[in-house]
């Protein structure tokens, strides 16, 4: 009778997984989600947590395309 033993290594994650596992999670959720509740953007703060994580990188691309926006007008 062959038994598959469960090998228990598997079950504890790899420390350097779970500290970029939790940068990830704050630079593409918390961090836009709480700059657009700051900014009273409400749909913004909804799209990030019902699209997460791909709402937290478009608040990010659209803050630097706003920031570069902002930066063209003030050398005009």
């Amino acid at each position: 009778m062959n038994l598959i033993v469960l090998e228990t290594s598997y079950l504890i994650p790899n420390p350097l997984f779970v500290v970029s596992a939790l940068l990830t999670f704050v630079v593409l959720l918390a961090w836009p989600l709480i700059d657009s509740l700051r900014q009273r953007r409400f749909v913004w703060a909804v799209a990030i947590v019902l699209l997460a994580p791909f709402g937290g990188v478009a608040w990010l691309l659209w803050g630097l395309w706003r920031l570069s926006g902002q930066r063209s007008a003030a050398h005009a």
